[in-house]
């Protein structure tokens, strides 16, 4: 039906199992594909493992895999631009990996003392699907953790950040809200660094000649805003603990 409809891009809002099997379907149709799930997004065996994936085709799966390209424009914009296959990147990934890429790209951060991602977020992001955790009853005024060690999302920023299982600790809470995304996310930088550092690193991550015009004045907006953040939240601890 999508043939004859003359499509040249699909969407796909579906199940990760669906997109398994939607996706190589729409791409040997000459389709383009965008796919919001998490069918597509790891390249990792190790960590695709947790959606336990049951191909009927693993060969036809594993060929489709190599086209994907992770959908974050920020890390991967040239593929992006000729892929037929875009990953959509996971709610929780996209907070963590815009915030830690630039930083541990830069080599600021002491990965051999681990780094704690503490994210939240509200009940839509949980799934669609009703569970006693999301129900009434357990998620008014209360905070809880899920999905402790075992996040889907964990392998995202694995993968795209460059870290190692041992170099990062994601715990993912689910807030009494509708939706919406918050990530405190801990360091250890090698040296102590200061705001223009700061500047530096999202200056390289996003360069502003990417952009012209109106969209040249958010960028600039946009770094104002967090280097105004920064001002505020960062901080260095001397070897007895005290901020300075």
């Amino acid at each position: 039906m999508l043939g004859d409809l003359d499509v040249d891009v699909l969407f796909l809002a579906t199940p990760h199992e669906q997109s398994r099997e939607w996706v190589p379907e729409a791409l040997k149709r000459g389709i383009r594909v965008i796919d919001l799930s998490g069918a597509w997004r790891l390249t990792e065996a190790t960590n695709r493992a947790v959606y336990a994936f049951d191909d009927a085709d693993a060969s036809l799966a594993a060929a489709t895999q190599e086209q994907a390209v992770y959908g974050m424009p920020e890390l991967h914009r040239k593929q992006i631009a000729g892929a037929r296959l875009i990953a959509n990147p996971g709610c929780y990934a996209t907070s963590i990996i815009l915030a830690l890429r630039p930083l541990v790209a830069a080599g600021l951060i002491d990965l051999t003392r681990g780094i704690v991602a503490d994210a939240k977020s509200g009940v839509s992001g949980a799934g669609k699907a009703p569970t006693a955790k999301t129900h009434f009853m357990s998620a008014t005024d209360n905070l809880s953790v899920y999905g402790a060690f075992t996040h889907r999302h964990t392998g995202e920023l694995l993968e795209q950040i460059g870290l190692e299982a041992s170099e990062i600790v994601f715990a993912p809470h689910l807030l009494p809200i509708p939706r919406g995304i918050l990530a405190t996310i801990y360091v250890h930088f090698r040296e102590p660094q200061s705001r223009a550092t700061w500047r530096v690193c999202i200056t390289n991550f996003l360069p502003a000649a990417r952009w012209s015009g109106s969209t040249t004045r958010r960028c600039r907006r946009f770094n104002t805003r967090f280097e105004a953040a920064m001002r505020t939240s960062v901080f260095n601890l001397q070897p007895m603990g005290n901020a300075r």
